[in-house]
C-alpha cells in the first residue's frame, strides 16, 4: 500500500522550518566563539599577559561599537579581565585601564552604572592605598539615582567592612549634596556615619558587628621588599580584627607582630624578603595567627585594611609616616620641581636650549604677581637628555 506523496513532503518542511527557528534562535557562530571566549576569560584561568591586555582590548573596541547594554556588558567583561591581570601582576596601567572601562560602563548605561562606580571605587583605593577615598566614592554610588537593590546591598557590605574609614556625618551630608543622587535623611545619615578616629592613625583595625565575626583563613602573603621599605600584603578569607605591635623595640633588629584574632593557617612558615624586612614569620596559636616580620633596623610602621578581598597592609619605612612628619614641621618646601617635557620617537619636541627659555619663562611667572608664595628668584637647571649626570640632584 503506498502513501500519499504529500506526507514525505510535509515531513521535509517540519524538518527545514525546526532548522530555521534553531538557527534564528541561536547567535551566529562568531558571536557564541566571542561570548564562550569572554566568559571563560573572565571567570576561568588567566591567560598570559599579552594575550589578556588584547583580548580585553578587543572586547572594549566592540562594547564601543555595539553600544547599549550589549556593549556595556562587554565592557564590563573587559574591565574585569584588566582587574584580574592586575592583581597577578600588579602592573598600574591595568588598574587604571579598568577604573576608565568600569566609568565608562556608569556613563553608557544607567542601570549598570552603581555596580560599576562600586568597582571602580574599590580598585582605585586599592591602588592608591586610599581606603578612605574608597568608603567616600562607595557611598555616593550607593546614594545616586540608578542603585538598584543588589548594588546597594553589596554597598552596605563595603560600607559595613570600611567604617574604620567613615567620615564624619557632616562630610557625609555634603557627599550627597554634591551629588546626582537624592539626599537621604539626616536621621539616617548621622546613625550609620558616625565619626571614626582614624584620621592620621598607624593602625586601622576595622569595627565588626556580631554577624561579622566569624573564624578566617589566611591564604596568602605577598612581600615587596627595598632597603628604605617594605610593604607585606596579607589575605585573609574574611574581615578580622587584629594587634600590633613591637618585640625587641629597642635593639637593632626589632620585630614587628600582628596577631590576627579568629585566624587560622596551613602553609610556608617563613618568607624571605630582603631589605629592611629580612623575612616574615607566620605562626598559628589558639584562636589567632601572628605574622612577624623580622626587621633589620628601626622603622616606622603603618597598618590598613582593604575590602574586596579583605587584606591586610603592612607598610614599614626607614622615614616617618608622611603625616607625622607634616605635623611636625608644617607643610613640606619644594625645593626643586624637576620636568621631563620630551616627547621621544619621531616628535623629539623642541631643542634643549628652546625648552630652557620657556621653563624658565613658565617657572617665574606660574606664581600670580604679588603673590606671598612666590619666591622672589628661581634658578632653573635644565639639563639635555643625554647628560649622565645632574649636579646638586640625587
Amino acid at each position: 500500500m503506498r502513501f500519499p506523496n504529500f506526507v514525505p513532503r510535509g515531513l521535509a518542511w517540519i524538518g527545514i522550518a525546526l532548522c530555521a527557528l534553531a538557527c534564528r534562535r541561536s547567535p551566529p557562530p562568531a558571536e557564541r566563539a566571542a561570548t564562550s571566549s569572554s566568559a571563560s576569560l573572565v571567570q576561568n584561568t588567566l591567560p598570559v599577559r599579552p594575550e589578556a591586555v588584547a583580548s580585553a582590548d578587543a572586547w572594549a573596541v566592540q562594547g564601543a561599537k555595539l553600544g547599549g547594554r550589549a556593549g556595556a556588558l562587554r565592557l564590563l567583561d573587559a574591565a574585569a579581565l584588566r582587574e584580574r591581570t592586575f592583581r597577578l601582576d600588579h602592573r598600574e596601567a591595568d588598574a587604571l585601564e579598568a577604573i576608565e572601562l568600569y566609568r565608562q560602563v556608569a556613563q553608557g548605561d544607567r542601570g549598570l552604572a552603581c555596580a560599576a562606580l562600586v568597582s571602580a571605587a574599590t580598585l582605585e583605593g586599592e591602588l592608591h592605598a586610599d581606603p578612605a577615598a574608597t568608603y567616600r566614592a562607595v557611598f555616593r554610588a550607593q546614594h545616586g539615582a540608578e542603585a538598584d537593590a543588589p548594588c546597594r546591598a553589596r554597598a552596605d557590605a563595603l560600607l559595613l567592612t570600611l567604617s574604620a574609614y567613615r567620615p564624619a556625618p557632616n562630610v557625609l551630608a555634603g557627599l550627597l549634596s554634591a551629588g546626582s543622587g537624592a539626599p537621604d535623611s539626616p536621621a539616617r545619615i548621622a546613625s550609620s556615619a558616625a565619626p571614626a578616629e582614624t584620621g592620621t592613625s598607624d593602625v586601622i583595625v576595622p569595627t565588626l558587628s556580631a554577624a561579622q565575626r566569624g573564624p578566617a583563613r589566611l591564604t596568602k602573603i605577598e612581600r615587596y621588599g627595598s632597603p628604605e621599605a617594605a610593604r607585606i600584603v596579607v589575605f585573609v578569607t574574611a574581615p578580622a580584627t587584629y594587634q600590633v605591635g613591637f618585640l625587641d623595640e629597642g635593639s637593632i633588629k626589632p620585630r614587628l607582630f600582628v596577631d590576627i584574632e579568629a585566624a587560622s593557617y596551613q602553609g610556608p612558615k617563613s618568607f624571605d624578603v630582603g631589605g629592611l624586612v629580612e623575612r616574615v614569620r607566620v605562626g598559628a596559636e589558639a584562636g589567632r595567627t601572628r605574622v612577624v616580620l623580622d626587621l633589620n633596623a628601626a622603622a616606622y610602621r603603618r597598618v590598613f585594611y582593604e575590602p574586596e578581598p579583605f587584606r591586610l597592609i603592612i607598610d614599614v619605612s626607614k622615614d616617618p609616616p608622611e603625616h607625622a612628619e607634616e605635623a611636625a614641621h608644617g607643610p613640606r618646601v619644594v625645593r626643586r620641581v624637576v620636568l621631563d617635557p620630551g616627547h621621544g620617537g619621531h616628535d623629539p619636541g623642541a631643542s634643549w636650549a628652546e625648552r630652557a627659555a620657556g621653563e624658565r619663562r613658565d617657572a617665574r611667572h606660574r606664581a600670580p604677581r604679588g603673590s606671598a608664595h612666590r619666591p622672589r628668584a628661581w634658578r632653573c637647571h635644565i639639563a639635555h637628555a643625554r647628560q649622565r649626570r645632574l649636579r646638586g640632584t640625587r
